[in-house]
């Protein structure tokens, strides 16, 4: 249609130049309104992963070579999602993102003072009848710092079970009862029925018990059940989707995402997922 406007009103050699400006500049228009939209799509997915607007450093660098190629606009966003969910500034916006929700938000400073308490008693308590709870304790909070600190990488479910399973999340819920419902709360966003409270009580303090049709007859047996069933895959998407879009998803989307869910076990697919829906 704007190529019949324009014929009608331009000489034939004043119609060349039109051709050849759009062939020689829009190309680097379409780049420039590339660029726009990326910018946006990176503010978003900074914020989402690493909690920042602005990214600097190796990732910058990274980003910038991304945005550079020829590869189509999906497959630029793809790459820069992957780039943020490898960084270490996405390892420790999880551990702030799960802090929030099931420690009440200590700080990082709090969490080191406890890493070294931990190995204090680790160290100086082995000949105690609570020796294998402070070598735990000390493992768990290890594990975490590592992964916070470049170290070895968890996965957001791996990190879950470990910020739930040591002294810190046993002060605060104390009692055998408020951590199973504590639990339930936090990984399948509801409080466990009668049956699975009894059950998960057996369970835990190394008695078989029955959960989500699965035996178990320790505490590791009872975070691996509760974090790999039906329940757990679905709140998972109802979590991140809340983090993302601020705002409960739909049965429908429930169903349609929770596939990568069932597909991983751990919620970094569908978190990518989740981010390549964001408009």
């Amino acid at each position: 249609m704007i190529y019949y406007v324009v014929r009608k009103c331009v000489s034939e050699s004043g119609m060349k130049f039109v051709v050849m400006f759009f062939l020689l500049f829009l190309p680097k228009l379409l780049h420039a309104l590339e660029g726009v939209v990326l910018d946006k799509y990176i503010k978003k997915y900074a914020i989402t992963l690493t909690g920042k607007s602005i990214i600097e450093g190796a990732e910058l660098l990274i980003i910038d070579s991304i945005i550079n190629t020829d590869n189509d606009f999906q497959t630029k966003r793809t790459e820069i999602i992957d780039c943020l969910q490898n960084s270490n500034l996405n390892r420790l916006h999880v551990f702030y993102e799960l802090n929030q929700e099931y420690l009440e938000g200590i700080s990082l400073e709090y969490f080191y003072r406890e890493l070294k308490d931990a190995f204090f008693l680790y160290s100086t308590r082995k000949n105690s009848i609570y020796y294998d709870y402070f070598d735990k304790n000390y493992s768990s909070f290890l594990k975490i710092y590592e992964n916070i600190n470049g170290g070895n990488r968890l996965t957001i479910r791996e990190f879950q079970k470990l910020i739930v399973d040591n002294y810190v999340y046993d002060q605060i819920n104390m009692g055998d009862n408020n951590f199973v419902i504590s639990t339930f709360q936090h990984f399948i966003g509801r409080k466990p029925t009668k049956f699975e409270l009894e059950q998960s009580l057996n369970i835990i303090n190394y008695q078989s018990g029955i959960l989500f049709n699965k035996i178990g007859s320790s505490k590791e047996d009872y975070l691996n059940i509760l974090l790999g069933n039906k329940e757990y895959w679905q709140y998972q998407v109802i979590f991140w989707f809340r983090k993302i879009f601020h705002k409960d998803p739909t049965e429908e989307e429930i169903l349609n995402y929770i596939g990568y869910m069932r597909e991983s076990g751990s919620p970094e697919k569908l978190i990518k997922e989740l981010l390549m829906e964001v408009k």
